[in-house]
């Protein structure tokens, strides 16, 4: 597929807009640097439940994990309810996914292969898939791009990069055991 237009701000790559704005959360996480936006209207409860715990942490927030040293997206999840009034089909998905991928990561894609998750109970709402890389027939386990769709809008609502370096594709030389 053809490449997008490529978006210059981590926000803009996201998708977030006006109606959000940055904020700090804890972490555990001390491999990459996280980022956080909550719409800008959302009110806390301040009861002390497991209901107002999971609406602090996960409800209309969009949170995103950037690799400390290279400054680039390694993923992002949206937690909102989608609408859009479209409903698309896998394949326009796909397209979409693809898209991105080709624009921010286009250097993977030579090594890429599609393999199409299967989350039933989400299909009517998102697409996901899986890309995982693929050099001299040799498949790297664990190290894949994972992509979700919203088939409502559009939007890429789920994203995470491979770990690996491209670098470290290209050097991968296999060897006789």
């Amino acid at each position: 597929v053809d490449p997008l237009e490529r978006k210059q701000t981590i926000e803009e790559i996201i998708g977030i807009t006006d109606e959000w704005e940055k904020v700090d959360m804890p972490t555990l996480n001390t491999e990459y640097e996280d980022m956080n936006w909550r719409l800008k209207d959302w009110k806390a409860l301040t009861t002390k439940t497991i209901d107002n715990y999971t609406n602090i942490n996960f409800n209309n927030l969009v949170k995103a994990k950037i690799h400390p040293e290279t400054k680039r997206l390694q993923s992002f999840i949206w937690f909102t309810e989608e609408d859009g009034g479209v409903h698309l089909d896998t394949e326009e998905c796909l397209q979409i996914a693809a898209q991105f991928i080709q624009t921010y990561y286009g250097e993977y894609v030579p090594y890429l292969k599609i393999l199409k998750t299967d989350f039933e109970e989400f299909e009517e709402i998102r697409a996901f898939y899986q890309f995982y890389i693929e050099k001299d027939g040799f498949v790297i386990e664990n190290e894949y791009f994972q992509v979700s769709v919203s088939k409502q809008n559009g939007a890429v609502t789920m994203f995470n990069a491979p770990s690996i370096s491209i670098e470290q594709i290209v050097a991968f030389k296999p060897s006789t055991v």
